[in-house]
């Protein structure tokens, strides 16, 4: 418990994005599943911490079926992860060769 205190919850606070996996698929029992849940089955939770560095309503645009559920989280299903990630991180890197990244 001492370890998820100290090291696992700060990186939430201490990172500008964090990604997190969430399972659509409910198995109460983990060791009777027959198989993983594929990338439609889960979706992809994308928490970012500075508004100012990502553009949500052109993501809302070219994601289909994502969805904002907080003014900074970012919600999109599991099989558009990569494209989702791709376009963060791209917008990222070109606001910071500009030198416009702002923390």
């Amino acid at each position: 418990m001492e370890d998820d205190i100290n090291f696992i919850t700060p990186k939430s606070f201490r990172t500008n994005i964090a990604f997190q996996w969430v399972s659509k698929v409910d198995i109460p029992n983990p060791f009777s599943a027959k198989t993983i849940p594929s990338r439609d089955e889960n979706f992809l939770v994308i928490h970012c911490r500075s508004l100012n560095n990502i553009n949500f309503l052109y993501l809302l645009a070219i994601l289909q079926g994502s969805l904002i559920s907080n003014i900074n989280i970012l919600v999109v299903l599991g099989g558009t992860m990569g494209l989702a990630m791709e376009l963060i991180i791209l917008f990222l890197i070109k606001q910071f060769l500009k030198g416009k990244y702002i923390r």
